[in-house]
C-alpha cells in the first residue's frame, strides 16, 4: 500500500507540474499566434493597398468615370480578406465604393505611419459589426511613376495628396481565423500533457 501511495503521489505531482507548465506555455502562445496573426493580416493588406494604388494612380487621379473607378475597386475588394473599399477625394468626396456597410463610426483612430501616411482603425457599423479599416494616401510620390507623370499630375493638382483609399477587414472574419489557430494548439497542448501524464504513471508502476 506504501508502495502505491508513493506512485500516486509521484503521478498526481507529475500531473500538476505538466498541467501546470503546459497552462503556461498555451496561454502564451495562444498570445502570441493572435499577435502574428494580426501582423500578417495588416503587412498583407497593406501589401495589396500599396500595390493597388502603384498599378492605378493614374486612372484614380485623371479619371472622374463612374465606371472605371468602380471596376478598380471591385477588383482590389476581390483580394483576400478585403469586405470593402472607399475611394475618396481630397476633399473627402465618394469617388467610388465598394461592399461599404452603413453608418461606420470610429471606435479607435489610428496614428499616421511616418514612413507611408497609412493607419489602422476600429470602426463598427449601425448593426454592430466591427472592422479593421486601413487609410491610405494618394499621391505620386513614393508610387514609382515616372517623374515626366509626377509633374503632369502635380500640374493638374493644387494638393501633393489627391485623396485618401480605405479598406475594411472584417473583425469577425479575423477573431474565427484566430479562434481556428487557438483551438488547435489547446487540443495539441492536452496531447502532449496527456502522453507526457501517460509516460510518468508508466515510469512510476517501474519504481
Amino acid at each position: 500500500m506504501k508502495r502505491l501511495g508513493i506512485t500516486a503521489k509521484l503521478v498526481l505531482y507529475s500531473a500538476a507540474v505538466l498541467t501546470a507548465l503546459g497552462a503556461t506555455v498555451t496561454v502564451y502562445s495562444v498570445s502570441q499566434l493572435h499577435a502574428l496573426l494580426y501582423q500578417e493580416t495588416v503587412q498583407r493588406v497593406e501589401a495589396q493597398a500599396l500595390n493597388w494604388i502603384e498599378a492605378n494612380t493614374g486612372p484614380i487621379i485623371l479619371s472622374d468615370d463612374p465606371q472605371t473607378l468602380g471596376r478598380l475597386v471591385r477588383e482590389l475588394k476581390r483580394r483576400e480578406g478585403i469586405v470593402y473599399v472607399i475611394l475618396l477625394d481630397a476633399r473627402f468626396h465618394q469617388k467610388a465604393a465598394i461592399g461599404t456597410p452603413r453608418n461606420l463610426t470610429v471606435l479607435n483612430a489610428g496614428k499616421p505611419s511616418e514612413e507611408n501616411g497609412m493607419c489602422w482603425s476600429e470602426v463598427q457599423d449601425a448593426a454592430g459589426r466591427q472592422y479593421f479599416e486601413l487609410t491610405a494616401p494618394i499621391s505620386a510620390a513614393g508610387t514609382g511613376m515616372s517623374p515626366d507623370l509626377g509633374t503632369l499630375f502635380g500640374a493638374a493638382a493644387s494638393s501633393p495628396t489627391w485623396g485618401e483609399l480605405r479598406v475594411g477587414v472584417d473583425r469577425e472574419e479575423f477573431d474565427r481565423a484566430a479562434t481556428a489557430l487557438v483551438r488547435k494548439n489547446i487540443r495539441l497542448a492536452v496531447a502532449l500533457i496527456s502522453v507526457s501524464i501517460a509516460l510518468s504513471v508508466a515510469f512510476a508502476k517501474r519504481m
